[in-house]
């Protein structure tokens, strides 16, 4: 029996059903790795014109007698002849099962494009045969066409990748510049209605554009299991904007459209109902919405994306007692409350609810009963006035009191009645804004560093020279505390605030040198980027104009003259190199363990 023959045959009967592809394939072939190509054509009919000629698929056939038939197999093939595929920029590579008596035939494919390919050579180096795994090819003409179709134009796209380095997601992920992605396919027969629906079943490339308008393979995706799309619009009830997008979900089973952090809807076609559901989910701030539109959205039967109604009078009376409203009104009134608090107290953090245990939610009870609702609550008394309050992920600053009943009123630490009374080395005791008092280890953990209201609590005091001070130290911890976070969770309020503690100093301390204010200025930006041409040469006149040797170093320390820096170190008094070790500006000196008297 000619199994070869009969293969071919098989494969130029199943090619021959599609308007749009035309078999060239020889019988007993002896052309090395081809036996022939199929031309595909833009349009479809019986007779073609050249001009719509896409490209011309090579193929190679290959019959076998088998008895079973499965789904997919494997076969063994010439790495020479998958090296010959890939200088071609690509081929089909097909396999004909056939029975024993020649009745039954099976036909088997592998679509070998050049990303593909020199994976597949890559693995076979130092071997002369890959097996390659073939499924089987389809029967319907409108599968043949789409498969030769999508074929013919990712052989077209791929031809630069046949000489280029290949290229992977993970090494555009590594490389961090962002290269547009897209894909593309065809479906002769597509479903306008829900394009993605294509993709669940078929295989697509992703394409990233590179310099010159290139575009090389980086990707395959075969089977996607779940695809969204977001789309930009209001999202509104009566009028009102709460969302400016929602998401439409798109899977195997249907689509559901996703608004807000945990609202889904989805439609019943056969029952003729709409789905919706709550789960609450994210900050306290997307929780709150999402309430306040679930009770307003089921109240008015129904919302409007971008002007369009969604019609919500056919949800179930099941699914709105499941989504009780006085429970709901209730909740949000609740949330609102914490949301309230939160801000009374300065917190500038969201509150993630997957933190609160049960000991964040006595502590967030306790102090919404003293703080909104004006109750005395119960603290274990340690003569402390100030105090750091953990509910879940947030640390939040609050100061206390302790009343005649021997219970506390709990205050917003930047309540404008609390000072601080220092006592200074002569014994002198003097007040001072309670903020400038923080800490770098407070400042680094707490979410209510509020540095607006701390201005506010400075203009509202007498400049004095003590108070002036003890603002340049505080600004000193502010620059620490910044220091003190890991990268990957600094907070840029505390730069943000420290640049606003500069700002005010300029303005209003002329005891400090300009020298030092320029210096505390300019480490900051240090710290954000590189300085400018005209900000070193700020730092060059500061070395000629000062004879203070921390402030040469602290100069040439920002210049990342560390030999100059050191130099002008040594000079200093023992008991001012202690300090100066201790200033944030130390931050830039290098070698820090080794000390800079090595």
């Amino acid at each position: 029996m000619d199994y070869e023959t009969l293969g071919v045959t098989k494969i130029e009967e199943l090619i021959a059903k599609s308007d749009y592809l035309v078999p060239n394939i020889n019988k007993h072939d002896k052309e090395p790795s081809f036996d022939g190509n199929i031309e595909v054509y833009c349009k479809p009919g019986n007779t073609h014109n050249k001009a719509d000629l896409i490209i011309r698929v090579p193929v190679q056939v290959k019959g076998s007698c088998k008895n079973k038939h499965p789904n997919t197999i494997p076969f063994s093939v010439d790495v020479s002849d998958l090296e010959n595929y890939l200088a071609a920029g690509g081929a089909i590579f097909f396999v004909v099962y056939i029975d024993e008596d020649g009745d039954r035939k099976s036909a088997y494919y592998c679509e070998l494009l050049p990303y593909t390919l020199k994976k597949i050579c890559d693995e076979a180096k130092g071997h002369t045969t890959k097996t390659i795994h073939l499924k089987k090819f389809p029967t319907r003409k409108k599968d043949i066409s789409n498969i030769l179709l999508n074929f013919a134009a990712d052989m077209k796209k791929q031809f630069p990748a046949i000489s280029a380095e290949s290229v992977s997601l993970d090494d555009l992920r590594k490389d961090g510049n962002p290269k547009e992605l897209s894909f593309s396919y065809t479906d002769i027969e597509a479903d306008k209605s829900n394009p993605i629906k294509y993709l669940f079943n078929h295989r697509i490339f992703l394409y990233a554009t590179f310099e010159h308008g290139i575009k090389l393979p980086v990707g395959q995706i075969e089977g996607v299991s779940m695809a969204s799309q977001v789309f930009y619009c209001p999202v509104s009830v009566g009028g009102q904007s709460f969302y400016d997008h929602c998401t439409i979900i798109h899977s195997k089973d249907g689509a559901t459209c996703q608004i807000g952090a945990g609202i889904t809807l989805s439609t019943d076609e056969k029952e003729c109902k709409t789905n919706i559901s709550l789960n609450l989910t994210g900050r306290l701030s997307e929780r709150i919405r999402d309430l306040e539109f679930m009770i307003e959205a089921l109240s008015n039967d129904g919302f409007s994306v971008n002007g369009i109604f969604v019609d919500l009078s056919t949800v179930s009376q099941e699914q709105r007692i499941a989504f009780n409203n006085s429970e709901a009104v209730d909740l949000l009134s609740l949330f609102k409350k914490i949301q309230k608090l939160l801000e009374i107290l300065h917190v500038q953090n969201e509150l993630d609810f997957s933190k609160l245990d049960k000991k964040s939610i006595r502590d967030l009870k306790m102090l919404m009963d003293s703080v909104i609702d004006n109750k005395e609550v119960s603290l274990v008394d340690t003569d402390a006035s100030i105090g750091i309050v953990t509910v879940a992920n947030l640390k939040i600053l609050v100061c206390a009191a302790k009343q005649k009943s021997g219970l506390f009123m709990i205050h917003n630490f930047y309540n404008g009645s609390f000072a601080a009374k220092m006592v200074m080395t002569n014994g002198k005791e003097i007040d001072i804004p309670i903020g400038i008092t923080l800490k770098r280890d407070a400042l680094q953990k707490i979410d209510n560093a509020d540095f607006n209201k701390i201005i506010d609590e400075l203009n509202c005091f007498q400049k004095t020279t003590d108070v002036l001070e003890f603002t340049v130290l505080f600004l000193l911890e502010v620059i620490h505390a910044y220091d003190l976070q890991p990268e990957e969770t600094k907070r840029t309020n505390l730069r943000d605030g420290a640049t606003k503690i500069i700002t005010w100093l300029k303005e209003n301390d002329n005891n400090t040198s300009t020298e030092i204010h320029i210096l505390n200025e300019l480490q900051l930006i240090k710290r954000e980027r590189g300085l400018t041409d005209s900000e070193m040469n700020i730092l060059h006149e500061i070395i000629e104009d000062t004879k203070q040797e921390d402030i040469k170093t602290g100069a040439y320390l920002l210049l990342g003259d560390q030999l100059s820096a050191k130099r002008h170190f040594d000079r200093m008094e023992p008991t001012l190199r202690d300090h100066f070790i201790g200033y944030p500006i130390y931050h830039f000196w290098n070698n820090k363990e080794d000390g800079p008297n090595e």
